[in-house]
């Protein structure tokens, strides 16, 4: 443990003992993110959901915000995704409603982790590119550990989509705050390609082809979508049965091959 969590956890266990709620809720919520940069996301999201409550007790927007905020990260972690647009639903217009520069990016790169974890790829990357744009613009710079977290979230489908990743990005740029939040939480799939719209497979099985063209392993994709490897072994048998093919290089293929003849159509950019 470092000096400072060290120091942390030293004034939650006195502070706990004092009964101060007030200083209580922000204490547990910089805990929190103690419990969470050292990996520990059930310590982490227990102490969010008790700062958010103290804080909303104790009258304390920016802090209940930000908690909210990070307990959606959390849960995006442990593969809870209904939790987290719970729990980010309500943090992030919190947020941005105060005018917090420093964690309105935060609430925004939880929803592009929330975006990627629900197969909407492109809202992903635009709601990155918005981030780092609120970040140029206010000077203020997103948690280190956030950063690692959004790059490992995205990196397959940036392996996937290759150079117009950076151009999705590009067109996030320029969204205003207000069509960020909105495109955050607007659940309509928006993926680029044929691949998926393909009637023969079930929106998982869209998933699971995407990623087997990126080169995952059934262990890797299992870890990405926060499945064991025997359901993505079996959800790979029935992508093969279903489109007649017998290797995961004709998988690979047929998925490249869609997203080429895609390029060009109405409405993808």
């Amino acid at each position: 443990m470092t000096d400072g969590q060290s120091d942390i956890e030293q004034a939650l266990t006195l502070l706990t003992g004092a009964g101060e709620g007030a200083t209580l809720a922000a204490v547990l919520w910089l805990a929190g993110a103690a419990a969470h940069a050292r990996g520990d996301e059930a310590l982490a999201i227990e102490r969010y959901e008790r700062s958010a409550e103290l804080s909303a007790a104790f009258g304390l927007p920016a802090v209940e915000g930000r908690a909210l905020q990070l307990l959606g990260v959390s849960r995006l972690q442990l593969g809870d995704l209904p939790g987290a647009r719970a729990a980010l639903a309500v943090g992030v217009p919190a947020i941005v409603d105060i005018g917090d520069r420093f964690a309105i990016p935060v609430g925004l790169i939880a929803l592009a982790g929330l975006a990627v974890r629900d197969g909407r790829t492109r809202a992903a990357f635009q709601l990155v590119g918005a981030a780092a744009a609120y970040e140029e613009v206010n000077q203020t710079h997103l948690p280190h550990v956030l950063r690692v977290e959004v790059d490992a979230w995205l990196a397959p489908a940036r392996r996937t989509l290759g150079a117009a990743a950076q151009q999705l990005m590009d067109e996030g740029r320029g969204l205003t705050l207000a069509e960020a939040l909105a495109l955050g939480f607007d659940e309509t799939p928006q993926e680029p390609s044929l691949v998926d719209s393909s009637p023969e497979l079930t929106r998982r099985e869209r998933q699971v082809a995407a990623l087997v063209a990126t080169g995952l392993t059934n262990r890797e994709i299992a870890a990405m979508l926060y499945l064991s490897v025997r359901t993505v072994e079996v959800h790979v048998d029935h992508i093969l049965t279903k489109l007649g093919f017998r290797t995961r290089t004709r998988l690979a293929a047929w998925v490249h091959e869609a997203r080429q003849a895609d390029t060009g159509s109405p409405g993808n950019t």
